[in-house]
């Protein structure tokens, strides 16, 4: 008997089939920086100090340095307040330095004073405070010519006296002269300059006396 031997089929082995995995790279957004909310810093505004003025709160000081003030947003000449107001703080510097007797102070920034310090004291001695008014200002030669009613406190008698003076400041070097005046009224007790411009009669004839022509005449100017 004829043994047939089974046929063997091998196995069909597929290979397997790898489908290689989708990497989808991230989705790298980058980040969304917000720039700094930078907060402007407030603005300074410099005092208008030609505006209406407005009456301190007593009591008022009776010494120490004294409140500068304007008459006019545009001056009389149409110098503006804003240009000539550096020049009226160096005046006011040097009209406190004289109520303070701070000789040396003074000294710097008038350096034409030839007055010995013991005239200086005898000159001021009665000087316990002193505010400027500007009422009027020219440019000439770099610097400034103004025109200014001096408010000066005297606590010996507790009067206020009104001057009309002339300074001149110096633009470049920053110095300043008190050139000399008349005086135009004395009222009794310590009187802020703020109340003097707001006291119409007074400050009408503080006005109409106090000009580069009257300075100029009591000056020997013309």
């Amino acid at each position: 008997m004829t043994t047939v031997a089974p046929t063997t089929v091998p196995p069909t082995t597929a290979p397997p089939t790898t489908i290689p995995p989708t990497t989808v790279p991230p989705t790298t957004a980058p980040p969304t920086t917000a720039a700094p909310t930078t907060v402007a810093p407030p603005t300074t505004v410099a005092p208008t100090i030609w505006d209406t003025p407005v009456l301190p709160t007593p009591p008022l000081p009776t010494s120490g340095p004294g409140s500068p003030q304007i008459e006019s947003a545009e001056l009389r000449s149409g110098v503006f307040a804003a240009d000539a107001l550096p020049f009226l703080l160096n005046a006011q510097a040097l009209v406190d330095a004289f109520a303070a007797q701070d000789w040396s102070t003074a000294r710097a920034l008038d350096p034409s004073i030839v007055a010995t310090d013991t005239e200086l004291a005898a000159t001021f001695a009665a000087l316990d405070r002193a505010s400027l008014i500007l009422l009027d200002a020219g440019v000439a030669a770099g610097s400034y010519e103004m025109v200014i009613a001096e408010v000066l406190y005297n606590g010996d008698d507790a009067k206020t006296a009104v001057r009309c003076v002339q300074y001149v400041s110096n633009g470049t070097t920053g110095t300043v002269s008190r050139r000399g005046g008349f005086s135009i009224t004395t009222i009794d007790g310590n009187v802020s300059p703020q109340a003097v411009r707001l006291d119409t009669p007074t400050f009408t004839e503080v006005q109409a006396r106090c000009t580069f022509a009257t300075l100029a005449d009591a000056l020997g100017l013309t």
